[in-house]
């Protein structure tokens, strides 16, 4: 009886629970983004929300891209990235229905030693509707490092403990007006 009803619970809770890959697992939860904000919000005519979009939790970032074609989305105390290796991929889930073409989001690793690792997402085709996107951790893969030693270093992994410091956005030249995309969970996988 108690072997049925622990299998009843397991099906249940698999029903109900997010699709995640096998080997998967969540780093941010869209619908509880602790600790974000807008790096110079003000400043730059910048906001986010965390709300909803298309029925689905997420994180809206507007901005007036004629005042400023860059958005930094940081996380203060980010979430850890356990076991941080070669060849994992962060997958960030993007509704960029509202800017159409737009394709340059990056990825931005803290490591324990303070150098910051700047990721590449692919992005490709026009965009609309939801999306999920992926971001290759690789020692070659980092486009800029930052931070204590990093121009004295040949590329490398960051050094575990590393966290998920901020995702950065740019719209694309010929577009200036207000821009806004919506981001959902972001897995990390093998």
């Amino acid at each position: 009886m108690i072997k049925k009803l622990i299998a009843f619970l397991l099906a249940i809770t698999c029903l109900f629970s997010p699709a995640l890959g096998q080997d998967a697992t969540l780093l941010l939860d869209a619908s509880a983004p602790a600790n974000a904000s807008v790096l110079n919000a003000e400043k730059n005519a910048q906001t986010f929300l965390a709300g909803e979009v298309d029925g689905k939790p997420a994180i809206e970032v507007k901005w007036d891209t004629a005042s400023n074609r860059v958005l930094e989305l940081v996380f203060a105390n980010g979430p850890a990235i356990e076991g941080i290796a070669e060849g994992k991929t962060l997958l960030i889930e993007i509704n960029r229905t509202n800017l159409q073409g737009f394709s340059g989001l990056g990825v931005r690793v803290k490591d324990v030693s303070g150098r910051i690792f700047h990721y590449p997402a692919k992005l490709e085709g026009a965009g609309g509707g939801w999306e999920s996107f992926p971001v290759e951790i690789g020692s070659d893969l980092a486009t800029q490092q930052f931070g204590h030693g990093a121009a004295n270093e040949k590329k490398s992994l960051p050094d575990e403990p590393a966290v998920l410091l901020s995702l950065v956005f740019r719209a694309p030249a010929n577009f200036s007006d207000e821009a806004s995309i919506a981001i959902g969970n972001i897995t990390i996988e093998e």
